[in-house]
């Protein structure tokens, strides 16, 4: 039996799809948890910086660019300590 890691989430009324890429055997329908997470992140520095500067800034575009890194995804699932970086 194929497992398929692909759901999903509601929040208030709203919902998204979570999903995992190919390339770790999902069907790629949607971001991974990791990359929501960074995205969210993103968005909070961005909101941030608008209620500290909303006063008397004019702010006409604002781009925010995050990446990271899963070094081994078995050090990332518990399975390995193998590539793990301290």
């Amino acid at each position: 039996m194929e497992r398929v890691f692909n759901l999903r989430s509601y929040v208030r009324n709203h919902s998204f799809t979570v999903s995992e890429p190919s390339e770790l055997g999902g069907p790629d329908r949607g971001p991974n948890p990791v990359e929501y997470v960074l995205s969210a992140l993103g968005a909070c520095y961005v909101i941030g910086f608008f209620n500290t500067t909303k006063r008397n800034a004019r702010i006409r575009n604002i781009e925010v660019a995050l990446e990271g890194e899963l070094d081994n995804i078995l050090v990332f699932l518990g399975l390995s300590t193998q590539g793990h970086r301290v």
